[in-house]
């Protein structure tokens, strides 16, 4: 039926009677409706039909031949012929649209094949295809315990250092003369102020 919608070869076209030449069914369609009697019958006898031998040689349609071959008049003929070339060409765009079809989805399955997979990314990428995550809420951040007990073994120590301070200004305890005194005071206060400045930055750092 494909062979229905294309020109018959330029050695095997068919040449009418009155000297015209046709080189397509759609030719022949068109030539039998405005066709003279005295051609048609010369073509068209009791024991022979040159257009159904024509048809069935050229276009290899066997039953498209048989069924003009012994058609009533050249009227029906033309009919015949006009319904099986559309019939051919609503199968060729059945077809078409099957390749159409066909051809998309090998595309696809070709781009499937060709997009990289996750792990093949570069390192970059990957790193930025992750999703960033955002810092905690101050609340719901959990304290280092074990900071926790450094600070206050600080505020301990700080602590000491005020009240040895304190006993020392009072005279509770015996603290060397003259300028070793003086040391000994500064190097209390000095630890004491240390530990609390210590205690101090840590907590601010926890609550922010």
């Amino acid at each position: 039926m494909g062979k229905l919608l294309n020109n018959a070869p330029e050695s095997q076209t068919f040449r009418l009677n009155d000297g015209r030449e046709l080189k397509s069914l759609h030719e022949l369609v068109s030539a039998l409706k405005e066709m003279p009697d005295d051609v048609f019958n010369s073509h068209v006898t009791a024991d022979r039909n040159d257009f159904a031998n024509w048809i069935e040689g050229v276009f290899q349609d066997k039953e498209l031949a048989a069924r003009i071959k012994w058609a009533s008049g050249k009227e029906k003929m033309a009919g015949i012929v006009l319904e099986a070339l559309e019939k051919a060409e609503e199968s060729k765009k059945i077809r078409d649209t099957d390749k159409e079809g066909e051809k998309a989805r090998l595309v696809n399955r070709l781009k499937e094949r060709l997009k990289p997979s996750p792990e093949k990314l570069p390192q970059e990428q990957m790193v930025e295809a992750k999703q960033p995550q955002m810092p905690l809420p101050p609340e719901e951040r959990k304290p280092d315990t074990n900071m926790i007990e450094f600070d206050e073994k600080q505020l301990e120590e700080a602590e000491e250092h005020h009240h040895k301070l304190e006993m020392a200004a009072t005279g509770e305890i015996v603290v060397p003369e003259s300028g070793m005194m003086k040391h000994f005071i500064m190097g209390l206060a000095a630890g004491a102020v240390v530990a609390i400045l210590g205690a101090l930055a840590y907590t601010i750092i926890l609550m922010k």
